[in-house]
């Protein structure tokens, strides 16, 4: 009975309370915990939106205003320390130029003294060139598959894995039933046309002395000329078997009554053994590889062209021009192998959306190897003459190339320059130097930092 007392008196509580509570709850989110409204809207909104501060804008129209000015008025400048700013220790950087002491000069590419090298701005020749990646293959059309063309007992096998084979070298031998069948019906045919010969020789003699008729002379010829066309068909059965003249010649030897005979498989190619699958006493069925052969003196060089590259190749492609080509792999890091792209496929593999271009690459020493990845340079003009410079000497800052250049003594100053086409590690410079200028080609980035340190400071240099 207590309980029920309560809860009355709770729920009267609560009832004068609630006015108060739903005042709280409708001012909370402008009191703030000092107990003061927050600004309005409107109030806030200048300090969401507040634009950069002065310092900041200050440099960037500071960075521009530089940008603008020539090379010859930042010589002039003078700074804070009453000299040409270009001569002073702490101040240079701010018109791009470094003083580069003569103990960190290389005297040649090869030096290991030193880490900057300086060198002359010359013309190159410089090749449009495309760079894409492929895979080395057997050169088809300098392999062989060999195999038996009957059935047969390998006999005996005269080359192994790895060994170098001339045309008509015996490859392996057979035992076959079936060679020893067809050269007994030759021997037969052979014996059937000799008396055929005589026969006739008989006939056509009586016949010119009126002993024998016209028609026994007559069937005499005609039997002789259908002997000649089945030694004829059996000499043509034994050649398609793969037996030669010189082989027939010493079967013939052998004399009538011989079962088996062995068959050589010849090599139809000089080349290396690239594949063996056969042993003694091991059964040879027509048709079946028992080696592969290549000469590897070329290999090809099947290259990946996208798109975008297709352009000139099927250009100089449709004039008859040849596509030379340089492959590099990783296993040979220094050498570089020449070929010529001798086929466009007339499809796009849909898989890698590339065309398959392959490339007849010379392989003297025999180092490529089939199945090697590979990188390729395609040219796709003859080239230009022009200034270039090693990739390393060209830097960039903010989309603008830029070397560094012999000012004076040991001062080098920041040159912007114009790049153009690179190849084979160089870089044409269309604009900001001439021929004969000194430029740092080693070393250059060390002197970035230098001539970048206000950028660094705030963090945003390349």
């Amino acid at each position: 009975m207590k309980h029920i007392a309560i809860l009355p008196a709770f729920d009267l509580c609560l009832y004068r309370l609630a006015p108060v509570m739903l005042l709280l709850f409708a001012l909370g989110p402008f009191v703030g915990c000092g107990g003061k409204a927050d600004a309005s809207p409107q109030e806030q909104a200048p300090i969401a939106i507040a634009p950069d501060k002065p310092a900041n804008a200050e440099k960037n129209k500071a960075a521009e205003t530089k940008s603008e000015v020539t090379q010859a008025e930042l010589l002039a400048e003078r700074c804070e320390h009453k000299m040409l700013t270009h001569t002073c220790a702490e101040c240079r950087y701010e018109t791009g130029v470094v003083r580069i002491d003569q103990a960190l000069l290389k005297t040649d590419v090869a030096s290991t003294n030193g880490l900057i090298l300086v060198e002359k701005v010359s013309k190159q020749t410089l090749a449009h060139s495309i760079e894409v990646s492929g895979e080395i293959r057997l050169n088809e059309n300098e392999s062989a598959h060999i195999s038996p063309r009957i059935d047969g007992v390998i006999y005996a096998v005269r080359f192994d894995l790895g060994a170098k084979v001339a045309k008509g070298d015996v490859l392996f031998e057979i035992d076959s039933v079936e060679l020893g069948n067809a050269l007994n019906e030759y021997k037969k045919f052979q014996a059937l046309a000799d008396i055929a010969r005589q026969t006739f020789e008989r006939e056509k003699k009586l016949y010119d002395q009126k002993i024998s008729s016209e028609q026994d002379m007559l069937t005499a010829r005609a039997e002789l000329e259908k002997s000649a066309a089945d030694c004829q068909a059996a000499e043509h059965k034994l050649d398609v078997i793969g037996v030669n003249n010189q082989d027939l010649a010493g079967f013939l030897k052998d004399g009538p009554g011989r079962q088996a005979a062995r068959l050589s498989v010849r090599s139809p190619i000089s080349g290396t053994v690239i594949e063996r699958h056969a042993a003694v006493g091991e059964v040879a069925t027509a048709g079946k590889d028992v080696m592969l052969l290549s000469n590897l003196d070329t290999v090809w060089g099947w290259l990946n062209i996208y798109e975008r590259d297709m352009a000139p190749l099927a250009a100089r492609q449709a004039k008859g021009e040849k596509l030379p080509v340089r492959i590099t792999v990783q296993a040979f890091p220094d050498m570089v192998f020449a070929g010529d792209i001798n086929y466009l496929a007339a499809t796009m593999r849909e898989e890698s959306r590339t065309v398959s271009a392959r490339a007849i690459v010379q392989n003297r020493d025999g180092l490529l190897r089939p199945g090697m990845f590979c990188k390729a340079t395609i040219s796709v003009d003859a080239g230009v003459v022009a200034l270039a410079l090693p990739k390393a000497a060209v830097l960039s800052d903010e989309g603008q190339s830029f070397v560094f250049k012999h000012l004076k003594d040991d001062l080098y100053i920041r040159s912007v320059v114009t790049v153009g086409r690179e190849n084979d590690g160089l870089v044409e410079i269309r604009e900001g130097l001439s021929e004969g200028d000194l430029v740092v080609v080693e070393g250059a980035f060390i002197l970035k930092s230098d001539v970048l340190r206000e950028k660094m400071g705030a963090g945003c240099a390349d």
